[in-house]
């Protein structure tokens, strides 16, 4: 166990060296996420270590969740006949951006997922109707193993930014409870010595848009921490 241990680490120590980079990067894009459905600046944003261990600990939990569903379709989809496979294999992206269209409320977008399924349903029983499409297309893939490995990195970046972007955005509109600096006004994040608070509707709970970053001094501040439900965003017309 120890020697497969080494072996493991050996092989992954790139990997393994960009983990600090990594959680950092993610945490940023955890606050970008989140700040923009108050629309606070990212300018704003400074990262510690408690926000990486909070922001990977949340994107932890989703990630497993949705990889867990993920990888259901795709054992069912080795398993499954053609058509089985076909339709699990396009589940793969089309639910994942569905959910990610949920998650930020853009209903009318769901129709992209569905023909996004439908397409890569369609070109997946193609594929698989006739081996032999298959297998060019395999065999043109490892002619150009840079280029293959450069498109993963580049598609994989771009779906886990969106992923962790989405869910620091849901975080924030899921928010209920919060310190109260005044009536309407609630704290939404602390940055080292920097406080910022956003105004709102006491009555019907809309974000007013007025955003306040200040310096906290020795005296600090007083509030108090009530759960006044979701802070919605205004009305664009």
């Amino acid at each position: 166990m120890n020697q497969k241990a080494s072996q493991l680490l050996k092989s992954n120590t790139f990997l393994i060296s960009t983990l600090p980079v990594f959680s950092v990067a993610l945490s940023f894009i955890f606050e970008a996420g989140f700040i923009s459905y108050y629309g606070i600046p990212y300018s704003i944003i400074y990262i510690d270590i408690n926000k990486t261990l909070i922001a990977l600990s949340i994107i932890s939990i989703s990630a497993f969740s949705v990889w867990q569903f993920f990888t259901v379709l795709k054992n069912l989809s080795d398993r499954g006949g053609k058509l089985i496979s076909s339709i699990c294999i396009a589940l793969i992206p089309s639910a994942f951006f569905a959910i990610l269209f949920l998650l930020i409320e853009l209903y009318t977008a769901l129709w992209l997922c569905l023909a996004m399924f439908l397409f890569t349903a369609g070109y997946s029983y193609w594929l698989l109707y006739k081996p032999e499409r298959l297998d060019e297309k395999l065999n043109t893939e490892q002619d150009n193993p840079v280029s293959k490995a450069a498109k993963e990195f580049l598609f994989y970046s771009i779906l886990i930014t969106m992923a962790v972007y989405t869910i620091g955005h849901r975080q924030a509109a899921d928010k209920t409870s919060y310190f109260l600096l005044g009536k309407e006004e609630a704290l939404i994040e602390i940055y080292g010595d920097k406080a910022v608070t956003i105004g709102f509707n006491s009555e019907t709970g809309v974000l007013t848009g007025k955003v306040k970053i200040f310096q906290i001094d020795s005296s600090g501040f007083t509030g108090e921490t009530k759960k006044i439900g979701k802070l919605t965003k205004a009305k664009q017309y």
